[in-house]
């Protein structure tokens, strides 16, 4: 099968590879590119979590597209209005109609002889293999596996007789009311998991390796103007609220610190 060619391919329809592809077509309107997501839908880390309380764990301003500032009230914004974000940035530059979905990057070579990347591709539900080249790959995919997450091999998990939740699965049939639950590890998505799961959960226990330092739950809420200092983005082409200037807002991390222990045995 003969090989469709781009000048540039970006793997990912994700929070990058949509910034990705925004600022090549606009720094190089004459290049012919296209984006490769494997799944079927834009947002890609933003829309595989589904877990109680997603969010960032940056605020908008430092996480969010400079030529797309961040509109919302939240600056340390839930996983939906963070996927939001993403699409409608694609759609209203056009990047939508750029993304080859259902498209999983297997294999890439590159040729110096020929100056460009060869890649080979399982394509829809049947894994039809296709071929592409590119003279410059830009992979956006993210840096662990989408496919599972990490789940180490516990002695005597086959005795358990709860259920067993990675945070990347969570499905909307998981159900925690009511029940005691334990949280392993104490990193960004615990801290976001727990406390939500803590609003109707019998008991949240977080069991972590090392202490992890966190601070009392603060606003979340952008204030304008904010009380840091910060830069102005008066001078470009963005459109602000009347009356306000553009700064980087106070941000605090959320806390775990309401999560009730465990009961004693």
């Amino acid at each position: 099968m003969r090989a469709e060619h781009f000048d540039v391919l970006i793997v990912g329809a994700g929070l990058s590879g949509v910034g990705a592809a925004y600022h090549l077509q606009e720094e190089c309107p004459t290049k012919d590119f296209a984006l490769l997501e494997a799944r079927d839908c834009i947002g890609g880390t933003w829309d595989l979590f589904r877990y109680p309380g997603v969010r960032s764990d940056s605020d908008m301003f430092t996480l969010g597209y400079s030529f797309r500032p961040w509109m919302e009230e939240k600056s340390i914004a839930g996983g939906e209005a963070i996927l939001r974000y993403i699409r409608d940035t694609a759609r209203e530059h056009g990047i939508d109609r750029r993304i080859r979905f259902h498209h999983r990057v297997k294999r890439a070579s590159w040729s110096s002889k020929e100056g460009r990347w060869s890649l080979e591709a399982e394509r829809g539900p049947s894994g039809e293999t296709v071929f592409f080249s590119c003279s410059f790959l830009l992979m956006c995919s993210g840096y662990y596996s989408y496919a599972n997450g990490y789940m180490p091999d516990f002695p005597g998990i086959n005795r358990f007789n709860g259920r067993i939740v990675h945070p990347q699965s969570w499905t909307d049939d998981v159900e925690y009311a009511g029940k005691r639950v334990v949280v392993i590890g104490s990193g960004a998505t615990a801290v976001t998991l727990a406390p939500e799961l803590a609003t109707s959960a019998k008991s949240v226990t977080l069991l972590q390796r090392a202490r992890q330092p966190t601070s009392p739950h603060g606003p979340t809420r952008t204030a304008w103007p904010t009380c840091c200092g910060g830069f102005s983005l008066r001078a470009s082409r963005v459109p602000l609220p009347a009356g306000r200037t553009w700064r980087r807002p106070c941000t605090s991390i959320a806390s775990a610190s309401a999560i009730p222990s465990a009961p004693k045995p």
